[in-house]
C-alpha cells in the first residue's frame, strides 16, 4: 500500500503543476514545499479516503507532524 499511496500523491501534486523530486518526495512539506491551496487539499484528502477506504479526521490533518508527506504516508497506512 505504501507504494501505491506514494505513486498516488506523487500524480497528484505533479497535475498540479508542482515540480516533485520522487527521490526526495517522502522528507518534503505539504506546505513550504507543495503549496496546496485549501480546495486541492480537500480534494487528495476526499480522494485518499474514497481511494483507500479510510476517513480521515481533521485533527489529523492538523497535527504538524503529518504536514511532512512521508508521516502523512505513515498516518493514512495506519488507517488501513
Amino acid at each position: 500500500m505504501k507504494n501505491q499511496l506514494i505513486s498516488f500523491l506523487y500524480e497528484f501534486i505533479s497535475e498540479r503543476g508542482c515540480t516533485v523530486n520522487s527521490d526526495h518526495m517522502l522528507s518534503l512539506s505539504f506546505k513550504n514545499d507543495v503549496v496546496l491551496d485549501s480546495f486541492e487539499t480537500l480534494t487528495l484528502v476526499m480522494q485518499i479516503e474514497l481511494t483507500f477506504g479510510i476517513k480521515i479526521e481533521l485533527h489529523e490533518l492538523l497535527d504538524p507532524k503529518t504536514d511532512n508527506i512521508g508521516e502523512f504516508i505513515k498516518m493514512v497506512i495506519a488507517k488501513q
